[in-house]
């Protein structure tokens, strides 16, 4: 027996074995998982419960949205998360409950996605019901998004529509204002964004271009309209302000 070549080849075989290992770890995963207290962005986010170096969750919505590609899902621990979900990815992003908290507390929302994109949120993982509360407002440039579960929009924040379009769950809203600034090539119709009722909300219309066809009925402060584009009223627009 050739005794070197032997060892030569068991320490090959070795070296691919643990490069192998390293690889997997870098691989993508169809679910990732954030947790703002026990996480850490060092972690790979593959499993909700820490383990082993680097099984784990992220500490941060952003990291996880870096990492998953389209048609992933970023599971994220019931907290308060200081950032923003701005994203360009077709993901689905869902709450899981810890302690008896199934909301997930974030600043906005900014989806870019391309036309034929949709980011979701659902509710919490393995059944129940999730929320998603925010502090400021939603920005849709592009792209669908998708609310499978209740989303809520606090007082005097604003959803701005450009182009896309809100589907699902209508968000939760009190006292907020919605914006339509979009270059329109095509007509729209309003949405989800716009609820029956702003409260003491203002609806600003900017828009350019293709007509913005407002369906139902609302009730809003004001109006400042400074577009240059078509408006189309089909029901009764209601301001409130003195």
């Amino acid at each position: 027996m050739n005794t070197p070549k032997v060892l030569q080849k068991f320490w090959a075989l070795s070296l691919v074995i643990l490069l192998a290992g390293f690889i997997g770890i870098g691989q993508a995963s169809a679910q990732w998982f954030v947790d703002g207290v026990a996480g850490n962005d060092t972690f790979n986010g593959s499993q909700m419960a820490v383990g082993g170096f680097p099984n784990g969750p992220f500490k941060t919505i952003g990291t996880a949205i870096t990492a998953a590609a389209d048609g992933e899902t970023i599971t994220i621990l019931a907290n308060t998360y200081a950032e923003a979900i701005s994203t360009a990815k077709a993901i689905t992003f869902e709450v899981q409950t810890s302690g008896g908290n199934s909301v997930v507390t974030i600043t906005s929302i900014t989806y870019t996605g391309g036309a034929t994109k949709t980011v979701t949120y659902t509710d919490a993982a393995g059944g129940g019901v999730g929320t998603f509360l925010l502090t400021a407002g939603i920005t849709l440039t592009s792209g669908t998004v998708n609310f499978g579960t209740a989303v809520v929009v606090p007082t005097g924040q604003t959803i701005t529509r450009t182009l896309g379009s809100l589907t699902g769950t209508a968000p939760t809203t009190t006292n907020v204002s919605v914006t339509y600034n979009g270059t329109l090539t095509a007509g729209m119709t309003a949405g989800n964004e716009l609820p029956a009722s702003l409260g003491a909300g203002n609806l600003l219309i900017s828009h350019t271009g293709a007509l913005l066809t407002i369906p139902n009925a609302v009730s809003v402060n004001t109006v400042n309209s400074t577009t240059t584009g078509n408006v189309t009223f089909a029901s009764t627009l209601t301001t409130t302000a003195g």
